[in-house]
């Protein structure tokens, strides 16, 4: 309770200040101006010898501010300090004496700790009452400021009064098109003197209180501060509260002040508060300039020659400011604007808001905000050095990110030293994405090593064992059939035939299902692009078995889907009343599962899955079985397709070696496959891959020997890994996943001997792990020979796997 105190007593510290010495100096002569700051310097740099940073720079460069600093050209001799020097010296940058806690916001999400004395801050307070007198304000005439509150639960009212500053304060957080009339109300009840805010926010203000501009006429300033006021902005304040607005720039750290004066001519320097100086670089143009300060009333933790990491622009030509004030004016600050976040009612929350939330958290190093679209929301956070975050902490973070964004906007909290950058290497506080999170963070989609291709082009041997696919086509019909198509060139220049019968007859014969069940589409991802577009609807939450195919997870994501995950890796029997716990939960729309499961390679048994079937009855749930590998393990859900809300998925890209002809197909009830249908493209499947299926589908004996040929491999490398102490799991799929502590070494020692394989370490929780695809004989010949001479290098590994 004593920093507020110390605040308020502050505070009334500093109007007596700007009545005794502000009012007046504003318009000293420049010779009184220069000789003030040369006293004032000295009496910064003499103090601060008592601080150790500062006593062991001095010593390092020969400097004793009491006999070395005659003028103001003297300070130069000094080093410049860094933001980066206030956050690793901190702590020796303080001196004794009672202090205030504050932040900065910094221009990263790295927010500075800083230590403030009374004085500063009734010296700060003072030079606001002096702006604010620009405008006519006078002592206790009330105030509002779209800024600084924030309920802390629901229901709570949108603002709050304080007495002690005469303050209406709203919060800037639930500026809607619907709550703005209540705002308005509150406003034309109190009629201030002033309003100040964000810019953004007092910008969107102003957008709302447009039609009722007349009534406000009583206000005589807006005054904005604490993000850059871009021209748009001032134009949309200016078109509903007429020519009213003052400017600031100004910073935690106790450095230098700007003001803008009722001319809006420029920013003027509150040469009181701190000097500046204006340093050329060669990557500027000639009327901008870097800002350096030091500031004059915070001994507790003096900033002397400060790198701002901020730009001001010059007038060209040397001007007065027509209101009279001596002042220096400079023509603006060029700052970096950024971004808000958009909420789906309406509201625009700028960077600043967020920063004051996060200031709470003393563990924290840094944040960034990403939104997606306008319903994700994910923070990365990132601890200081030596400290973690607490449960208690992250719940904390979540609820307020939650309160300030609304229930509309899903919250993700990712703790992580790895921050998004832009262009010139920084990590800007907040971003923003136009797709969903799936179409922008589709990393677990991403395409692994390409270099089979270039190798193959080269005449190079290459088993590509990366993908699942097989490593060659099992029916000789199939390349037969191709062949014979190409010599008649309506095969080519036509669309293909919009009626697939002949096929889709054999892959219903195939699949022991009616015709009318089947339908032919190109490829498995084609399949679940279409289920989404008929099935989902924004806002339907989907679960997934997980690990999983993750095509299906951004497809839905992309639909405006909620995906949730119910993680089961095959090691144990599946808890099937978790499953139905977490199905009722969260009101599932639609379960998702492989079988066998990619990328582990598990097989829930027919009872498993006809039990499974039945709860999704149960609840209304469809239930969609991808059986991209059914071949290899036999078990599959097909037989259910008709009496039930199963949707089966198949391939012909695994075992019938047709993935770079890209066809599958979709068994589905009769009231799925009229919805299906209806938005299906029958041109999208071509026809070469529709020839290739007939062909392969006709010569099932060739299929079946590949598969044979597969599982005989399969087992082959299965014990090879058991024997080596790799933790391998157990397939029913045309691969295997298996745990190795040095993951990325294997990959590069196989990759470099032609045989690519798949990391597959984001799915065993950062344990390295590889998923490596089971083909012919031959290739496995090739594998296990490589993977023995890794292994006979391996023995610390081997031992610590023992």
């Amino acid at each position: 309770m004593l920093e507020p105190v110390l605040r308020t007593i502050a505070r009334g510290h500093g109007y007596a200040i700007f009545k005794t010495f502000l009012e007046k100096s504003q318009w000293w002569s420049t010779d009184q101006r220069d000789a003030w700051i040369a006293r004032e310097l000295a009496k910064t740099l003499v103090s601060a010898r008592a601080v150790p940073f500062y006593r062991d720079r001095f010593a390092a460069i020969g400097f004793d501010p009491r006999t070395d600093f005659r003028d103001i050209g003297d300070l130069a001799r000094l080093p410049l300090l860094t933001r980066r020097e206030v956050r690793a010296e901190r702590a020796r940058l303080c001196a004794p004496g009672m202090s205030i806690a504050a932040h900065t916001s910094g221009t990263t999400g790295e927010p500075l700790a800083m230590r403030l004395s009374a004085s500063f801050v009734a010296f700060d307070a003072a030079c606001v009452f002096r702006h604010w007198s620009w405008a006519g304000y006078e002592l206790r005439e009330p105030v509002v400021a779209l800024r600084s509150y924030v309920p802390e639960r629901p229901g709570q009212a949108l603002w709050r009064y304080s007495r002690t500053q005469n303050t209406m304060f709203f919060s800037a957080y639930h500026l809607t098109p619907q709550n703005c009339g209540l705002y308005i109300d509150r406003v034309l009840a109190l009629r201030p003197r002033i309003i100040r805010g964000y810019p953004s926010t007092m910008a969107l203000f102003a957008e709302y209180a447009y039609p009722r501009r007349a009534e406000l006429a009583f206000v005589a300033g807006v005054f904005t501060s604490s993000e850059t006021l871009l021209d748009h902005e001032r134009e949309t304040i200016e078109r509903t509260f007429g020519n009213k607005v003052f400017n600031w720039y100004g910073m935690t750290e106790p450095a230098l002040v700007l003001t803008e004066c009722e001319q809006r001519r420029g920013m003027h320097v509150n040469w009181e508060y701190g000097h500046g100086e204006l340093l050329r670089s060669d990557d500027l143009p000639p009327d901008e300039y870097r800002l350096v300060t030091t500031g004059f009333h915070n001994p507790v933790m003096p900033l002397i020659r400060y790198e701002t990491g901020d730009v001001v622009r010059v007038h060209r030509t040397d001007r007065r400011c027509a209101c009279g004030r001596t002042m220096p004016l400079l023509h603006s600050v060029v700052g970096r604007k950024d971004e808000c976040i958009y909420t789906p009612d309406g509201r625009r929350l700028p960077s600043v808001n967020f920063y004051t939330m996060f200031r709470a958290y003393d563990e924290l190093l840094r944040f960034q905000l990403v939104q997606y679209g306008q319903r994700e929301l994910v923070a990365r956070i990132e601890p200081r050095a030596g400290r973690r975050f607490e449960r208690g902490a992250l719940d904390s973070m979540r609820a307020a990110l939650q309160t300030r964004v609304g229930p509309a906007v899903s919250v993700e909290l990712e703790v992580t030293g790895r921050f998004i950058t832009n262009a010139d290497g920084k990590s800007p506080p907040i971003l923003r994405r136009p797709g969903t999170r799936a179409v922008e963070e589709n990393a677990a989609y991403a395409i692994s090593s390409q270099t089979a291709y270039a190798r193959r082009a080269a005449g190079q041997v290459v088993h590509k064992l990366d993908w699942n696919e097989a490593d060659r086509v099992p029916s000789r019909r199939v390349r037969d059939a191709l062949v014979e198509l190409l010599e008649h060139d309506e095969s080519i220049c036509w669309y293909p035939e919009a009626r697939s019968q002949e096929l889709q007859d054999a892959l219903a014969a195939y699949a022991g299902v009616t015709a009318d069940s089947v339908l032919v589409v190109h490829g498995s991802d084609a399949g679940i692009e279409l289920l989404a577009a008929a099935l989902l609807h924004p806002a339907d939450t989907i679960l997934m078995l997980t690990p999983a195919y993750d095509q299906f997870r951004a497809i839905a994501q992309q639909r405006g889907a909620r995906v949730v995950t119910f993680e089961h890796d095959g090691t144990a029997p599946l808890d099937e009343a978790a499953l139905e716990r977490a199905m009722r939960t969260h009101a599932v729309r639609l379960l998702y599962l492989s079988n066998p499961n990619n990328p582990v390679g598990y097989v829930l048994d027919a009872s498993c899955l006809d039990r499974i079937a039945a709860l999704c009855r149960r609840l209304s749930c469809i239930l969609v079985v991808d059986e991209a590998y059914y071949e290899f393990c036999g078990v599959s859900m097909a037989r259910r397709v008709g009496d039930s809300p199963v949707i089966v998925m198949r391939t012909l890209s695994k075992a019938f070696g047709l993935a770079g002809l890209r066809v599958g197909y979709l068994l589905a009830p009769a009231g799925v496959m009229s919805a299906l249908r209806k938005i299906h493209n029958p041109k999208s499947v071509t026809t070469f891959a529709k020839v290739a299926a007939l062909a392969a589908i006709r010569d099932l004996d060739a299929v079946h020997a590949y598969v044979d040929e597969v599982k005989r491999g399969r087992q082959r490398v299965f014990e090879l890994l058991r024997r080596h102490g790799a933790r391998a799991y157990p397939s029913g799929g045309n691969y295997i996943l298996f745990e190795w502590p040095r993951a990325h070494e294997l990959m590069t020692h196989l990759e470099e001997r032609g045989i690519m394989v798949r990391d597959r370490t984001a799915y065993t929780h950062g344990r390295g792990s590889v998923r490596v695809t089971i083909g012919s004989a031959r290739s496995v010949d090739a594998l296990v020979q490589a993977l023995e001479e890794h292994f006979a290098s391996e023995p610390v590994v081997r031992s610590e796997l023992q």
